[in-house]
């Protein structure tokens, strides 16, 4: 599969449906749903980018999906752009700490 491919297929499975519904298990009104929505999402696009990282490092040939994915995400307004990235690295932080946590 070409590296364009994989990266916006990636995109569209994992990043823009919500992998985990759970606002309509607990019945959420609008603004509480389209809050927890944008959050899933960045927490989705975060897990992704944490799964290239570490799968690019096994496969260099994953280095171009990577890069085609950010891309896809990143593509907007540079102000836009960065402050996204900002919250997928904060994102990304979070989850490296809740599947790695430190040893006590």
């Amino acid at each position: 599969m070409e590296p364009t491919v994989l990266a916006q297929s990636l995109v569209e499975e994992f990043v823009e449906k919500i992998v985990v519904d759970a606002a309509n298990d607990l019945h959420l009104d609008a603004e509480t749903t389209a809050r927890y929505e944008t959050k899933i999402r960045l927490y989705q696009l975060a897990a992704v980018l944490m799964a290239l990282f570490g799968e690019e490092r096994k496969n260099r040939r994953f280095i171009a999906v990577r890069e085609h994915f950010e891309r896809n995400i990143f593509a907007s307004s540079p102000d836009q752009g960065s402050q996204l990235l900002r919250e997928v690295k904060t994102a990304m932080r979070d989850l490296n700490d809740v599947l790695t946590p430190a040893e006590r």
